[in-house]
């Protein structure tokens, strides 16, 4: 029996493939671990799964961030936001409400609480005119 040794597409896992196995024809697999591999800028690393190719580039270099983290404001449109020259610098905030719905779901209850509360006075506000006499 032959054994051949296969590394995945991330250099993180080895296995052992069945010499003449329809495994043994390919010369990596993917492992389904986070690739990690280093990313164009130096500074950050791959998230996606073990993958073949070359990584994406890095999301957070300064071409590809336009927007606040909130997507509200373009940075451009931040007057006190220096420009950013690496993707480490620092993401401007355009310092507006931001109401993303967080994973612990307080955006959305407090989305709900809004609407309520709108609702509530409007709903007090038909009430006082309806009880107002108007001259005629």
């Amino acid at each position: 029996m032959c054994l051949g040794v296969q590394t995945c597409c991330c250099g993180k896992d080895v296995r052992s493939v069945l010499c003449g196995s329809q495994e043994s024809f390919e010369t990596r697999y993917m492992c389904g671990g986070v690739c990690g591999r280093s990313l164009s800028c130096g500074q950050h690393r791959c998230n996606r799964p073990c993958h073949a190719g070359p990584c994406d580039e890095c999301s957070l270099l300064p071409d590809r961030v336009t927007h606040c983290p909130c997507g509200k404001t373009a940075l451009v449109d931040i007057p006190a936001a220096k420009p950013r020259r690496s993707c480490t610098d620092n993401i401007p905030t355009c310092q507006l409400t931001c109401l993303k719905l967080l994973q612990c779901g307080t955006a959305g209850k407090i989305y709900m609480l809004l609407v309520f509360a709108i609702f509530h006075v409007q709903t007090l506000m038909r009430k006082a005119l309806n009880r107002q006499h108007f001259p005629t």
